[in-house]
């Protein structure tokens, strides 16, 4: 007996466990079997990463999911050309889904499914009947922002790049400039070098500041500048004797200038001037010949001074022949010194120079 009470307990048991399989399976797999569900169909553009069984969202709360997928749908069914994906969704019958609300593809998380969330609706348009189509709209996630960001990024990092490019490029020529015989360190060389000229230059004893020193001993208080400086400030004052003499002078050539006797003076002044210059070009010829006459005579008394006592021997090549009888040949003459000794040999006879041959 008590065996048979035992096996009937099991076989309870068993049974129990088995309804409550059936029962937890079909909640899961058909939860409308349970409570009264709603069928709605919503059009997407392209069913790019859903999958059965996601979840149905009614503003961020999960009402349902999705069932079944087709995809392409036949184009005398799509409410516009570009919808080729439809979706079948289950939610739970008291999710208060209104005729104008939007359904959305989104994605909640970096790599979690995209999920349909239904949001928007209005209470007036009322509740949408189980059947209700959709037109759905993907609204760009984190995946679809990546490649917009790299496509915005692109752009910099190609611009990053050539800067880190011309930042080596530019290292490369400090280092080159900045090696044992680069450009760096002649200019090192260079400017210590001229910064010894300079001390040089600057020094106790060098030449600017003596320079310098005689500048200030020029241009300094009391210096011969300064003293010229006063003076000619002195001169150039209102009552210096530079601003008397111009006042003088003017005043002296306001009375010539009222001077009615001026023209008559100036003019008479000019024709006296005419007649002197006349006078001169009249002049001139007997003054030029009184002037070679007396050249000439300077010439005999300094070459020829016994011309003085003999003139007739002298002849000037400016004479005129016609005006003078032809001299007579005579026998040669012979000058002799006084203090030479009669009985000395005759010398030839010399032509004497003629003076005038050389200025004619």
């Amino acid at each position: 007996m008590k065996l048979l009470l035992t096996e009937i307990r099991t076989g309870l048991l068993m049974l129990v466990t088995l309804a409550l399989l059936i029962a937890a399976v079909l909640y899961v797999a058909a939860p409308g079997a349970f409570h009264p569900q709603h069928h709605f169909h919503v059009y997407l553009e392209n069913a790019a990463g859903i999958r059965p069984g996601a979840d149905v969202m009614l503003a961020g709360r999960r009402i349902g999911q999705i069932g079944t997928i087709a995809s392409p749908v036949p184009e005398n069914e799509r409410p516009e050309h570009r919808y080729e994906a439809l979706l079948e969704v289950v939610v739970d019958a008291s999710a208060r889904i209104y005729r104008n609300s939007k359904a959305q593809l989104v994605q909640t998380s970096l790599l979690g499914d995209p999920v349909v969330d239904f949001n928007g609706g209005r209470e007036q348009a009322g509740l949408a009947e189980s059947g209700t189509r959709f037109r759905g709209e993907r609204v760009p996630g984190l995946n679809d922002a990546m490649p917009q960001v790299l496509q915005k990024l692109d752009p910099v990092l190609k611009e990053l790049t050539n800067t880190l490019r011309t930042i080596q490029d530019t290292s490369a020529q400090l280092a080159q400039m900045a090696g044992k015989d680069g450009d760096l360190q002649s200019s090192f060389r260079d400017f210590h070098h001229f910064s010894t000229r300079l001390c040089e230059l600057t020094g106790e004893d060098s030449a600017l500041l003596q320079f310098l020193e005689n500048l200030q001993d020029i241009t300094g208080k009391d210096a011969p500048l300064d003293q010229s400086l006063r003076q000619l400030r002195g001169l150039s004052a209102q009552d210096g004797s530079l601003q008397k003499t111009f006042t003088n002078t003017e005043a002296f050539t306001a009375k010539l200038a009222q001077n009615p006797d001026l023209t008559p003076t100036l003019r008479s002044l000019r024709r006296t001037s005419e007649t002197l210059d006349r006078s001169v070009q009249k002049l001139s010829p007997q003054i030029r010949r009184i002037g070679s006459n007396l050249e000439q005579a300077t010439d005999t008394v300094k070459r020829q001074p016994w011309r003085l006592v003999w003139p007739g021997t002298k002849k000037y090549s400016d004479e005129d022949p016609s005006r003078s009888p032809a001299p007579t040949p005579g026998p040669d003459i012979v000058w002799r010194l006084p203090w030479e000794p009669r009985n000395t040999a005759r010398a030839e006879p010399t032509a004497l120079p003629n003076p005038s041959a050389g200025r004619r």
